[in-house]
Protein backbone atom coordinates (compact mmCIF):
# COMPACT_ATOMS: atom_id res chain seq x y z
CA UNK A 1 0.00 0.00 0.00
CA UNK A 2 1.40 3.42 -0.73
CA UNK A 3 0.52 6.64 1.29
CA UNK A 4 -1.75 8.23 -1.52
CA UNK A 5 -3.78 5.37 -1.59
CA UNK A 6 -5.57 6.32 1.35
CA UNK A 7 -9.67 7.00 1.06
CA UNK A 8 -11.61 7.97 4.05
CA UNK A 9 -14.77 7.48 2.87
CA UNK A 10 -14.33 3.49 2.21
CA UNK A 11 -12.11 2.79 5.29
CA UNK A 12 -15.71 2.72 7.31
CA UNK A 13 -16.12 -0.46 4.89
CA UNK A 14 -12.85 -1.81 6.06
CA UNK A 15 -12.90 -5.26 8.33
CA UNK A 16 -10.63 -4.09 11.43
CA UNK A 17 -8.17 -7.47 10.15
CA UNK A 18 -7.75 -5.08 6.87
CA UNK A 19 -7.03 -1.92 9.03
CA UNK A 20 -4.50 -3.66 11.17
CA UNK A 21 -2.97 -5.06 7.57
CA UNK A 22 -2.79 -1.65 6.30
CA UNK A 23 -1.69 0.21 9.52
CA UNK A 24 1.14 -2.68 9.29
CA UNK A 25 1.89 -1.94 5.93
CA UNK A 26 2.30 1.48 6.26
CA UNK A 27 4.72 1.05 9.03
CA UNK A 28 6.92 -1.34 7.10
CA UNK A 29 7.36 1.73 5.24
CA UNK A 30 9.43 4.08 7.86
CA UNK A 31 12.10 5.33 8.01
CA UNK A 32 14.75 3.77 10.41
CA UNK A 33 18.53 4.17 11.91
CA UNK A 34 20.47 7.34 10.58
CA UNK A 35 18.26 8.20 7.64
CA UNK A 36 15.46 8.89 10.20
CA UNK A 37 17.01 12.24 11.33
CA UNK A 38 17.82 13.43 8.19
CA UNK A 39 14.77 15.92 6.71
CA UNK A 40 13.77 13.90 4.19
CA UNK A 41 13.42 11.11 6.94
CA UNK A 42 11.31 12.72 9.17
CA UNK A 43 9.18 14.17 6.70
CA UNK A 44 8.47 10.92 5.59
CA UNK A 45 7.46 9.48 9.21
CA UNK A 46 5.99 12.06 9.80
CA UNK A 47 3.05 11.49 6.45
CA UNK A 48 3.02 7.75 7.49
CA UNK A 49 2.06 8.48 10.58
CA UNK A 50 -0.33 10.96 9.11
CA UNK A 51 -1.60 8.16 7.20
CA UNK A 52 -1.86 5.57 9.66
CA UNK A 53 -3.50 8.13 12.23
CA UNK A 54 -7.13 8.13 10.47
CA UNK A 55 -7.00 4.26 11.13
CA UNK A 56 -6.74 4.66 14.23
CA UNK A 57 -9.49 7.03 14.68
CA UNK A 58 -11.65 4.55 12.98
CA UNK A 59 -10.75 1.69 15.23
CA UNK A 60 -10.99 3.83 18.30
CA UNK A 61 -14.60 4.50 17.21
CA UNK A 62 -15.40 1.68 16.50
CA UNK A 63 -14.08 -0.29 19.91
CA UNK A 64 -15.88 2.78 21.86
CA UNK A 65 -19.63 2.22 19.89
CA UNK A 66 -18.98 -1.87 20.89
CA UNK A 67 -18.48 -0.75 24.48
CA UNK A 68 -20.98 1.56 25.08
CA UNK A 69 -23.28 -0.77 23.06
CA UNK A 70 -22.31 -3.71 25.17
CA UNK A 71 -23.05 -1.23 28.75
CA UNK A 72 -26.05 0.07 27.41
CA UNK A 73 -27.19 -3.99 26.99
CA UNK A 74 -25.97 -4.59 30.21
CA UNK A 75 -27.23 -2.12 32.01
CA UNK A 76 -30.60 -3.21 30.46
CA UNK A 77 -30.49 -6.79 31.46
CA UNK A 78 -29.28 -5.79 34.54
CA UNK A 79 -32.66 -3.55 35.44
CA UNK A 80 -34.92 -6.03 33.71
CA UNK A 81 -33.29 -8.83 36.74
CA UNK A 82 -33.96 -6.34 39.46
CA UNK A 83 -37.06 -5.82 38.24
CA UNK A 84 -37.83 -9.81 37.39
CA UNK A 85 -35.88 -10.20 41.26
CA UNK A 86 -38.34 -8.51 43.20
CA UNK A 87 -41.73 -9.30 41.00
CA UNK A 88 -40.54 -13.06 42.06
CA UNK A 89 -39.99 -12.06 45.82
CA UNK A 90 -43.23 -10.53 45.88
CA UNK A 91 -44.88 -13.66 44.37
CA UNK A 92 -43.07 -16.21 46.60
CA UNK A 93 -43.26 -13.85 49.63
CA UNK A 94 -46.43 -12.05 49.40
CA UNK A 95 -47.11 -11.94 53.24
CA UNK A 96 -43.48 -11.04 53.86
CA UNK A 97 -42.27 -6.73 53.31
CA UNK A 98 -40.07 -6.38 49.99
CA UNK A 99 -36.65 -5.59 50.64
CA UNK A 100 -35.09 -2.72 49.35
CA UNK A 101 -34.57 -2.02 45.91
CA UNK A 102 -30.56 -2.41 46.57
CA UNK A 103 -30.91 -6.40 47.70
CA UNK A 104 -32.27 -6.65 44.54
CA UNK A 105 -29.97 -4.61 42.49
CA UNK A 106 -26.98 -6.36 44.32
CA UNK A 107 -28.27 -9.99 43.21
CA UNK A 108 -28.52 -8.48 39.90
CA UNK A 109 -25.10 -7.16 40.04
CA UNK A 110 -23.91 -10.83 41.25
CA UNK A 111 -25.79 -12.75 38.33
CA UNK A 112 -24.36 -10.32 35.66
CA UNK A 113 -20.53 -10.04 36.58
CA UNK A 114 -19.45 -12.33 33.50
CA UNK A 115 -21.45 -9.82 31.11
CA UNK A 116 -19.86 -7.08 33.06
CA UNK A 117 -16.08 -8.80 32.69
CA UNK A 118 -16.49 -8.73 28.67
CA UNK A 119 -17.67 -5.07 29.20
CA UNK A 120 -14.29 -4.07 30.95
CA UNK A 121 -12.84 -5.68 28.43
CA UNK A 122 -14.24 -3.83 25.86
CA UNK A 123 -13.63 -0.31 27.67
CA UNK A 124 -9.94 -1.17 28.01
CA UNK A 125 -10.16 -2.21 24.05
CA UNK A 126 -11.17 0.96 23.29
CA UNK A 127 -9.28 3.14 25.47
CA UNK A 128 -6.38 1.54 24.17
CA UNK A 129 -7.06 2.78 20.43
CA UNK A 130 -7.15 5.87 22.05
CA UNK A 131 -4.47 6.17 23.51
CA UNK A 132 -3.00 4.94 20.52
CA UNK A 133 -4.22 7.66 18.42
CA UNK A 134 -3.35 10.57 20.82
CA UNK A 135 0.19 8.89 20.72
CA UNK A 136 0.53 8.97 17.00
CA UNK A 137 -0.59 12.50 17.22
CA UNK A 138 1.90 13.36 19.91
CA UNK A 139 4.60 12.16 17.61
CA UNK A 140 3.21 13.68 14.50
CA UNK A 141 4.18 17.24 16.31
CA UNK A 142 7.34 15.58 17.62
CA UNK A 143 8.65 14.93 14.00
CA UNK A 144 7.05 18.54 12.92
CA UNK A 145 9.71 20.59 15.74
CA UNK A 146 12.44 18.25 14.95
CA UNK A 147 11.94 19.19 11.32
CA UNK A 148 11.46 22.86 11.98
CA UNK A 149 14.71 22.23 14.11
CA UNK A 150 16.57 20.98 11.43
CA UNK A 151 15.65 24.03 9.33
CA UNK A 152 17.23 26.60 11.82
CA UNK A 153 19.99 24.93 11.93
Amino acid sequence: MQLGDFNIINLSKLDENEILKRINELFIQEVQGDLADTPVGIMKNAEILSSILPYYIELASRTEKDYKTLKLDNDSKEYEKVVSLRNKYEQDYPDKKIPAMSYFESDARNQMKEERKKEIEKELRARRFKDIKTACIEQIQVLKKKQDGLKIV
